[in-house]
């Protein structure tokens, strides 16, 4: 069995004129975690951020797990020229 740390934190913000930014730090399942696991990970986070005000901004902070690769075409603006192996789905 592989013991897994998952992690979700938010913290919300007053801005002026009544606005908040909401900030979630979000540490997700790895691809070994058993279904179940990430099914209920991925449960918690949508029914935590359907819980959030929708006038509020979302900031997510997360580690999805996920490896990019080097395809920085696909992912402008968000991942550099430096990313290891190929995209994953």
């Amino acid at each position: 069995m592989v013991m897994m740390m998952v992690m979700m934190i938010s913290l919300r913000l007053p801005l002026h004129n009544k606005k908040h930014d909401v900030l979630l730090s979000i540490y997700a399942p790895t691809p070994q975690a058993d279904p179940a696991e990430k099914d209920k990970f991925y449960t918690e986070q949508c029914c935590l951020t359907q819980k959030i005000p929708a006038d509020d901004k979302i900031i997510i902070l997360d580690d999805f797990s996920a490896t990019a690769g080097k395809i920085c075409e696909a992912w402008k603006g968000v991942l550099g020229k430096h990313g290891i192996g190929n995209c994953n789905n």
